[in-house]
């Protein structure tokens, strides 16, 4: 019998990792009987429209806040946690 540390964070035997998306595709595509292709042809019918395509084929954010409004100042997570009594 395997324990959970065997079940969960060891590689599948066929080599995937539980934590791919490539696992959770593999497995949808298993249970839905649709080809990857097929499952995100339906999937981008709901992306909104803050994606858009760039000249990879990948899906980007259009206008991404971090380079419309850049952070001012130093800011670190101590810094911040520190402001909150952490």
């Amino acid at each position: 019998m395997t324990d959970i540390f065997d079940r969960f964070y060891n590689p599948r035997e066929d080599n995937s990792d539980i934590f791919s998306g490539e696992f959770y595709m593999d497995k949808m595509s298993s249970y839905l009987d649709l080809s990857k292709d097929e499952i995100l042809a339906h999937a981008n019918k709901f992306r909104g429209d803050m994606f858009e395509l760039d000249e990879n084929g990948d899906y980007k954010l259009k206008d991404p806040i971090w380079e419309i409004e850049p952070i001012k100042g130093d800011y670190s997570v101590k810094g911040i946690m520190s402001k909150l009594d952490y």
